[in-house]
């Protein structure tokens, strides 16, 4: 089990508090969109933030969806178009973007 990422069983050294919990965020609505049936993939820049795309039903094109968070302190899952939702519902957020991804 090597090869397994070290998200899964804790966060990779290195990695802010902040840039750990939007990983742990967007792999658990990868989950649920995977679980729906989309095509997604996850994806972090040597230097950058996760980011997790998710395969448009054309298949040619993907839509970003970026954890952040809001001005209360709640986290947020943002996609195109200004689109929002709460990181606290994933599974709904999941058949949100799934239903936006098409």
């Amino acid at each position: 089990m090597d090869n397994l990422p070290v998200a899964v069983g804790g966060v990779p050294p290195g990695i802010g508090d902040v840039t750990a919990v939007r990983l742990r965020l967007l792999v658990d609505l990868m989950v649920e969109l995977h679980a729906l049936g989309r095509g997604v993939s996850l994806t972090m820049a040597a230097h950058g933030q996760p980011v997790l795309y998710v395969r448009v039903r054309d298949g040619a094109r993907a839509l970003a969806v970026l954890s952040m968070q809001g001005a209360g302190g709640a986290w947020l899952f943002c996609w195109g178009g200004g689109h929002v939702a709460t990181a606290d519902g994933t599974a709904r957020a999941a058949h949100q973007i799934a239903a936006g991804a098409r």
